[in-house]
């Protein structure tokens, strides 16, 4: 009888024992894969721009949706830099006071996002996804100021463009708050 209990306790520990390992190997090793992306993009203000993005970046379909998210931070802290250097060029340009004046703003939140976004990335590398969250929505919010000052331009698309970019961040980053 006694053997039996230690022979039970000994099969239940196993098992256990597997289910756990299973269970931390499965956590860092899901992949997004389509329908993984399918249920982000599902919850995107742009589902089919979310998809093109995810399915045409580099190292989505094989990183875990942390690495994704870290991924498209990457993405993001390149466009906002490209943009503020678009935003510096039209600044120098530009003739008319009022127009000086909106660049110098857009300037201004081109550097924020910038910091937001690196700032963002730091969180959720350190598992921060709260963080992460509120940093990204600040650079969403800076992005979406500047657009208010240039509807139908060409910097306006591309303040569109970071502000679905940055949507992507902040669905990843609730995803891993849990």
């Amino acid at each position: 009888m006694a053997k039996s209990a230690v022979i039970l306790s000994l099969f239940a520990f196993s098992v256990a024992s597997s289910l756990w390992a299973h269970t931390c190997v499965a956590s860092v090793s899901i992949r997004l894969a389509g329908p993984e992306i399918s249920a982000i993009c599902d919850k995107s203000v742009d589902r089919q721009f979310c998809l093109n993005f995810l399915q045409s970046t580099p190292g989505i379909s094989t990183a875990d949706l942390k690495g994704a998210g870290l991924i498209v931070l990457d993405s993001a802290r390149a466009e906002a830099s490209s943009t503020e250097s678009y935003v510096k060029a039209l600044l120098g340009k530009a003739t008319d006071p009022k127009q000086k004046e909106v660049y110098k703003t857009c300037l201004s939140n081109y550097d924020d996002a910038v910091d937001d976004i690196e700032a963002a990335k730091a969180s959720m590398s350190g598992g921060d996804y709260n963080g992460a969250n509120i940093q990204a929505s600040g650079a969403q919010e800076n992005a979406d100021t500047c657009d208010e000052g240039v509807k139908g331009s060409d910097l306006s698309k591309k303040n569109q463009h970071l502000f679905k970019v940055l949507d992507i961040v902040l669905i990843i980053a609730n995803k891993l708050r849990g």
